[in-house]
């Protein structure tokens, strides 16, 4: 029995199932002769954009650029806190991530 291929990309490749409106520190490539490093991307709506994979709104420099998910290399995706409470989540579905991590220790 081998592995759901869509499976496995989504977990090496976890921004190709980017949900709407989250924030990522994302590297890849505009074209074949310009890449981006490191950029803050917000992942576009997808009833905004009319696409079923994710466009990222990536920021370079005082541009800003949209890009498929096929565009971007590595990611990492941000998480948002309070600043006077850092265990408690920005968004409430992302909670659950942080009681987690509270509770394996990491």
């Amino acid at each position: 029995m081998g592995t759901n291929p869509s499976v496995e990309i989504a977990a090496r490749m976890p921004w190709t199932k980017a949900r709407d409106d989250s924030w990522w520190v994302v590297s890849g490539r505009v074209s074949p002769k310009h890449s981006f490093t490191d950029c803050i991307a917000r992942v576009l709506p997808g009833h905004i954009t009319g696409h079923d994979i994710p466009m990222f709104e990536v920021m370079i420099y005082t541009q800003s650029n949209i890009v498929p998910a096929s565009s971007i290399e590595s990611a990492k995706e941000l998480m948002f806190v309070h600043v006077d409470d850092p265990f408690e989540a920005y968004y409430e579905d992302d909670q659950q991530i942080i009681d987690r991590a509270q509770v394996e220790g990491i």
